[in-house]
């Protein structure tokens, strides 16, 4: 664990707080301007508002219900919205999805590397770009 926001490693506060130039994709600015509209008045309040986190109970001991973050009567409020008589049986397919099988699998169980390149992709828990399939399957597929 680290002391400060500033000393972990994967932190935007460096950059936030005008130590560092981040990447590109980090827009500090749209996080400054919650704070003030002069950058240095806003940097001063955010390295401020940072400061006085430490020490806080962490906000995942508030977690109600295992996805409300908030009080009871919070979670209770959210509960009550639900419409009761509806059906929740759309659940993602991540989550529906079994776990893949090792592509090991495929390779040995199928006739060819072809067909064990289909079904693995077929599984829904495989691409090309992130498998790693050993380079013989990933080898474009030939005609033959």
């Amino acid at each position: 664990m680290v002391r400060s926001a500033r000393e972990w490693r994967w932190s935007s506060y460096r950059t936030t707080a005008g130590k560092t130039s981040g990447p590109d994709c980090l827009h500090s600015e749209w996080i400054l301007s919650a704070f003030a509209k002069r950058k240095s008045v806003a940097v001063e309040q955010y390295k401020q508002f940072v400061s006085e986190g430490k020490g806080q109970p962490s906000p995942w001991a508030s977690v109600q219900n295992q996805v409300y973050l908030g009080s009871e009567r919070f979670a209770e409020q959210m509960q009550s919205g639900i419409d009761k008589s509806k059906k929740l049986s759309e659940v993602p397919l991540l989550q529906r999805r079994p776990k893949p099988k090792k592509l090991s699998y495929y390779e040995k169980s199928s006739s060819n590397r072809n067909s064990a390149m289909s079904r693995a992709y077929r599984s829904g828990g495989y691409t090309l770009q992130n498998s790693k399939l050993p380079p013989k399957i990933i080898s474009p597929i030939s005609p033959n």
